[in-house]
């Protein structure tokens, strides 16, 4: 499969070059259109990986398709030499680099949007038990979670910690949330209206937020860019240079283990290459250094988790170590 080489160093400048740039008519393109979802589902279903972790040599999932030019600088709607498919966490990291306020000037968005950092929201998957026990007015707390099947994921709580609902996270007034709340972001939510509709209540908040903490996020992403060099530098060199390959793969274990250590446990993008790491020591037939790796690693709490079908590798290669040790430990037993 094909794929756009382009970095992730020039999708950003495409968007910087927006932010001191009034928006420019777009011919009243509309995001909710027919056309565009057409487009854009063919897109994704042609590009399922994200085109930019494929150049980063990774593979997640796509589920956005992002204008290269954005529209407001004369990119054009439909064509797909100005289309690319990325994965939430590649869309949100672009936009969050400079051109957010530009790509939603864009869209058709609601009028109680009245700006980035304050705005209103329906609850999903309300517990209307509580929710009709509250009124308009009460202040509510947000929980951010990274989760195996939603790692955009904010719930909604009552100050007494009781589950409320959640966020949408495909809102395209709520698509930054997350991301600001991970940066350290200062977040007030209050009840807006609570009114009936098909027989179910129904809840809108209002959520007001300050900015993040860029210095914070620039000094992860430039300890989590040096990580991921350094396993893509470990992976060239897996057969030609082993031993250098398993000290890179180490070392940026260790880094990421500093980078949660530092900044928090959910807040690093690149995986831990314990997969690439156990597979080479496996090879080189050094079991219980092998093993002693994969244990060290289960003792993790890993909230980003690992690359799909990378835990049920590692699980599989664990249990045949296992076997292996057991089986010269029995032989060595019974040659003495």
């Amino acid at each position: 499969m094909a794929f756009k080489k382009i970095s992730r160093e020039d999708l950003i400048d495409e968007a910087t070059r927006l932010i001191n740039k009034p928006p420019g008519s777009v011919n009243d393109f509309s995001y909710e259109s027919g056309e565009w979802r057409k487009i854009k589902n063919n897109y994704i279903k042609e590009n399922p990986l994200c085109e930019l972790c494929l150049n980063e040599g990774n593979e997640n999932k796509s589920n956005d398709v992002h204008h290269i030019t954005p529209l407001s600088n004369g990119g054009d709607h439909f064509s797909e030499d100005n289309l690319i498919a990325l994965c939430k966490s590649c869309h949100g990291s672009i936009h969050a680099s400079g051109g957010i306020g530009v790509e939603l000037d864009l869209m058709n968005l609601s009028s109680s949007f009245d700006s980035l950092n304050n705005f209103t929201t329906q609850l999903e998957e309300i517990n209307e038990d509580l929710i009709s026990q509250c009124k308009v007015g009460d202040a509510l707390n947000l929980l951010r979670e990274r989760k195996s099947d939603n790692i955009n994921y904010v719930g909604v709580v009552n100050k007494s910690g009781k589950y409320l609902g959640s966020i949408n996270p495909s809102d395209v007034r709520n698509y930054y949330l997350d991301f600001d709340i991970d940066y350290g972001a200062e977040v007030s939510v209050k009840i807006k209206q609570i009114s009936p509709k098909n027989g179910r209540l129904e809840c809108i908040i209002e959520i007001s937020k300050g900015d993040p903490d860029w210095e914070k996020y620039h000094k992860l992403l430039a300890k989590d860019n040096e990580a991921k060099e350094i396993i893509f530098q470990a992976k060239t060199l897996e057969k030609n240079n082993i031993e250098e390959a398993i000290f890179l793969y180490r070392k940026a274990i260790g880094m990421l283990k500093e980078i949660e250590q530092n900044f928090g446990d959910n807040l690093r993008y690149q995986r831990f290459p314990i997969n690439r790491l156990s597979l080479v020591l496996e090879k080189q037939k050094r079991y219980k250094e092998c093993l002693e790796e994969i244990e060290a690693y289960e003792k993790l709490t890993d909230k980003i988790g690992l690359y799909a079908g990378d835990k049920e590798r590692i699980e599989k290669r664990k249990e045949k170590i296992i076997k292996i040790i057991s089986k010269e430990l029995g032989n060595t037993l019974e040659s003495t």
